[in-house]
């Protein structure tokens, strides 16, 4: 890579939220160093309901029904790099991925688990990448293993803007300020939401509305989904990663808001600890490797062919790693001791290994 090239992506790093300093822990993050390390005993809480094809039980070949997709393989070769000996705990609901963690039930939870400033309040959610470029630096935040927003689901007669009110056209996405930035026109005052309980948005939504609109809460997704279905709900709001027909109902015409990645919560104390660095080199391990990228593939086998992804911010997340972070950041695909981040030696990644395709 060039010097102008490097100078270039200097406002995306940038984004990326470059810490002071580098690595007092780092290498023992490194490949060497977790493969002769011993064995860490962990549970890992995956959903067993409402969260296909992330997670949920399937009839396996036996016959007989298996936890399968995605975030189980991803549990799987994550534990695999990271010298991991994983039990998986089935969680019922959204509340108990935060809670079975946070009171110390579970080691780790992998649950389509959106990161907000309330949840990484009370668990850590591994983010510290050690020895990026192989300067004095780490990144944060790139570990984050997918995205979502929050969608829309309801009665196609509704024909999607009308539950927002007359005069409603869809604009811009907006994050920050939800529907109320994203819609011109008036909101659906008085109207009733519908969501799951312990979902990550209804914080949002109630700061941003307060009292005009209604929020309804149910244990399960199936009962949400029911209430629309009954009429009780004007429409219900769920992850836009998960396909409408795991929800029940069809896709509103709404845009995406309140995005938040997916991240893997720890128990607080271990912040900063060797779990932590294994997991954060684990995970940056298989994302390193451009298009053959194991993440990668686990999304076309597991999400592509239900109708998630390919997830843009997942592949340059790929691509961020692949082409500048050094051997440590590599994981299992670790470069020659020839490469530089000023040019591509022979057998260096940036020959090695093609950009993502998205």
């Amino acid at each position: 890579m060039g010097l102008r090239l490097l100078v270039a992506l200097l406002p995306l790093l940038g984004a990326l939220r470059l810490p002071r300093a580098f690595a007092q822990a780092a290498d023992a993050a490194t490949g060497g160093a977790v493969a002769a390390a011993p064995t860490l005993n962990v549970s890992v809480g995956l959903l067993g309901a409402d969260n296909w094809p992330f997670s949920g039980y399937q009839q396996g070949a036996s016959g007989q029904m298996e936890l399968q997709g995605f975030e189980v393989v991803l549990m799987q070769a994550l534990c695999q790099a990271a010298n991991l000996k994983c039990t998986p705990v089935v969680l019922s609901t959204l509340e108990e991925r935060l809670d079975a963690v946070s009171n110390d039930s579970l080691t780790l939870s992998i649950s389509s688990l959106s990161v907000t400033p309330a949840r990484a309040a009370v668990v850590q959610f591994i983010k510290r990448v050690h020895g990026f470029w192989g300067l004095a630096t780490a990144v944060e935040s790139l570990p984050y293993y997918y995205s979502t927003g929050v969608a829309l689901f309801g009665d196609t007669s509704k024909q999607g803007l009308e539950i927002f009110g007359s005069g409603s056209q869809p604009g811009g996405q907006t994050a920050a300020t939800g529907w109320r930035g994203a819609f011109g026109g008036s909101f659906p005052l008085g109207q009733t939401l519908c969501f799951v309980q312990g979902y990550y948005a209804v914080p949002f939504v109630l700061a941003d509305f307060g009292g005009q609109l209604k929020v309804d809460l149910s244990p399960t997704l199936e009962e949400a989904a029911a209430k629309v279905k009954s009429g009780k709900c004007a429409a219900l709001a769920y992850d836009s990663a998960t396909p409408a027909s795991v929800v029940g109902l069809p896709l509103l015409n709404a845009p995406q808001v309140y995005v938040a990645p997916y991240g893997i919560a720890l128990q607080q104390q271990a912040a900063n600890s060797e779990l932590e660095a294994r997991l954060s080199w684990a995970m940056t391990g298989l994302m390193s490797q451009g298009n053959d990228s194991v993440i990668l593939q686990l999304e076309q086998q597991w999400l592509v062919p239900f109708g998630v992804g390919p997830s843009s911010a997942l592949h340059s997340v790929v691509d961020a790693i692949s082409f500048f972070g050094p051997a440590e950041a590599a994981g299992p695909g670790k470069v020659p001791a020839t490469y530089s981040i000023f040019g591509s030696s022979p057998g260096g990644r940036r020959l090695l290994h093609g950009r993502s395709q998205r």
